[in-house]
């Protein structure tokens, strides 16, 4: 029976619950639709899927048995609407079921406060990310820049030492040259005696440029090891400065260049090295004059200034342009190093100003308006204070005694009757030093190996042992050491004379049993000096 009949319904109760029941049902049925859109268009990104499924099918379910109620309202269709609620009743209980295993996993998923969070925190990831990245990018390209650059100066190294060793093989060539011309032209009977005079001048003043040329380089090579080592000692710079001048006039007269000496202030102290400092002022000196031309001048000056030792060399040559003036310490630079330049060298002489100053604790500078203007340079050294005078002192009686030798070195007869033992494995070698102390009252005994000068020191007494180190079979330092064990040679003086002049080298040989170590190439009265020192006549 409907149930319509079953009760007392007024008309407006009977639309109230078919109305309710309508609305329900169509709501129950619009919410699955919406779900299933949404389900739709994000099926992979959706969580809970079959819970999703379920609640659809549970809220269908629920909406049929509003419709069922209108049904029922007029026709009694009781199973049909207890298959619907049966139905519905099995859909509720699988969502509670599957409601369950989901609630553990939907309280662990982050709040909206905690997704805006972690998206905050992954956009400063990336950020910071895309900053590595744009560093990494610049890093890269400039490391090809460095790359590039390395290669220009790697390309303008390999330039530069391919014009330094021409300029070199010039520089080595050209008293070469010299030499062996006039040393063939010298063999000659024919030639005049003012010739031969000329010959030997042109041999003696090439030589000297020559071993000059070698130090500078074996100086430079030091100093970029690190080797090169100063005596330091109380100095006063107007004797360092004196010799360096006086050096240097015989050359300046000879270009026709004035040299004008300021009165240079004494009782100047510096803390210093005497060689290395006359070796400043020598080789700013040489420079002024080579690019000095003839009729030129060129003044120099020695004063205190702000506390400070003040060297100036001043001159009215071609100047510097200023474009290189910012480089004209540096080593093998040099303004003009074409074939076609005017001056000769290597371009080391005021690199080594530049590291002699700086070893000093000092610093030098430069300055020239331009070509044809002059220049100036000056070196700044630290004053040393007046504390270091006694010691100062002591150096100066000690200086007093090397020319006191000097002097002495320089008669005929400052050897005489000494019996010297020269030993090197070069004939020539040997036969010029006997030569040299031959000229100086000596006499020589010469041996060729170190057996040799063994068998003689056994036969002869001998006064002084003067002896090379590179030799074959037994070198200078074997020899000496089986001197100094023997029991008539453990005191007996000795000198290496060697082309081996580093300060490693020269240590080397004081350690075997030297008094001295020479550098070759020497002249005779150095030679005949340091004879003299060692065995303090």
């Amino acid at each position: 029976m409907p149930r319509r009949i079953c009760g007392v319904w007024t008309q407006g109760e009977i639309w109230l619950h078919n109305a309710s029941d309508f609305f329900i049902w169509t709501a129950y049925l619009a919410i699955p639709i919406v779900l299933w859109f949404f389900w739709s268009r994000r099926n992979s990104g959706v969580p809970f899927r079959s819970l999703f499924l379920l609640f659809g099918m549970f809220i269908i379910a629920c909406g049929t048995t509003h419709l069922m109620e209108i049904v029922m309202f007029y026709h009694p269709v009781y199973r049909l609407a207890g298959v619907i609620k049966f139905v519905t009743a099995i859909v509720s209980w699988a969502t509670v079921i599957a409601l369950i295993p989901a609630i553990p996993r939907a309280l662990a998923m982050r709040s909206p406060d905690e997704l805006e969070a972690e998206v905050r925190a992954r956009t400063a990831e990336l950020e910071v990310i895309n900053a590595q990245k744009d560093e990494l990018l610049e890093r890269e390209q400039r490391a090809r820049r460095d790359a590039e650059n390395a290669k220009n100066a790697a390309e303008k190294a390999n330039r530069a030492k391919d014009e330094f060793l021409m300029t070199l093989s010039h520089e080595l060539r050209t008293p070469l040259n010299a030499i062996q011309g006039w040393a063939s032209l010298l063999d000659n009977e024919n030639l005049p005696e003012d010739a031969k005079k000329q010959g030997l001048e042109v041999i003696q003043r090439n030589t000297t440029a020559q071993a000059q040329l070698i130090d500078d380089i074996l100086q430079v090579s030091r100093i970029i090891t690190g080797k090169l080592l100063l005596e330091p000692r109380p100095t006063e710079l107007f004797k360092s400065v004196q010799l360096a001048i006086s050096t240097v006039e015989p050359v300046a007269h000879t270009r026709n260049v004035a040299l004008e000496i300021a009165p240079l202030e004494r009782d100047i102290l510096v803390m210093g090295d005497a060689a290395r400092l006359q070796q400043i002022v020598w080789n700013l000196l040489s420079n002024a004059i080579k690019f000095t031309p003839s009729g030129g001048q060129i003044a120099v000056s020695l004063r205190k200034h702000n506390g400070e030792a003040l060297i100036e060399v001043r001159d009215t040559g071609q100047g510097i342009e200023p474009d290189f003036l910012p480089f004209v310490f540096d080593r093998f630079r040099q303004a003009d190093s074409s074939s076609t330049r005017k001056h000769g060298g290597l371009g080391l002489g005021l690199a080594l100003v530049r590291h002699l100053t700086e070893l000093h604790g000092g610093r030098v500078e430069a300055f020239s308006e331009g070509l044809g203007r002059g220049a100036t340079f000056r070196v700044w050294l630290p004053l040393l204070e007046n504390s270091a005078l006694d010691e100062h002192e002591n150096a100066g009686a000690e200086f007093s005694e090397d020319n006191r030798a000097d002097s002495a070195a320089q008669s005929s007869q400052a050897l005489r009757d000494l019996q010297i033992l020269v030993v090197d494995d070069e004939s020539e070698a040997r036969s010029m030093v006997a030569t040299m102390l031959q000229l100086h009252g000596a006499r020589t005994l010469s041996a060729a190996s170190s057996a040799q000068a063994l068998r003689i020191l056994e036969q002869q007494k001998v006064d002084l042992l003067l002896s090379d180190i590179g030799m074959p079979e037994e070198n200078g330092l074997q020899l000496i050491q089986k001197v100094r064990r023997a029991g008539e040679g453990s005191t007996l003086p000795a000198i290496a004379l060697t082309a081996y002049v580093s300060h490693q080298d020269r240590d080397a040989a004081l350690r075997a049993g030297f008094d001295s170590h020479l550098a070759k190439p020497i002249l005779p009265d150095a030679l005949v000096g340091e004879i003299r020192r060692v065995l303090e006549l």
